[in-house]
């Protein structure tokens, strides 16, 4: 978790598989409210992957959608 954590210094969760996800922030609220958001999100990619869905894809009409990667192809984890 250390080396997630050293290699991902902007980030404020670590998910461990068979553990759980640890979350943390300046505050208790801001931690608790990350939690919360991470739980809600977790939920939705799960249910999109029920639904045979790819939860990391970005659709091809999004405007989300990097101009850098665009002759990319997709990844998937």
């Amino acid at each position: 978790m250390a080396l997630a954590i050293e290699a991902n210094p902007n980030t404020n969760a670590v998910l461990v598989r068979r553990h759980g996800v640890y979350v943390w922030g300046p505050s208790w609220e801001k931690a608790k409210s990350m939690a919360e958001c991470y739980d809600y999100l977790f939920e939705i990619a799960l249910k999109m992957k029920q639904c045979g869905l790819d939860p990391a894809k970005v659709p091809e009409n999004s405007p989300y959608r990097s101009p850098v990667n665009e002759d990319a192809a997709p990844t998937s984890t």
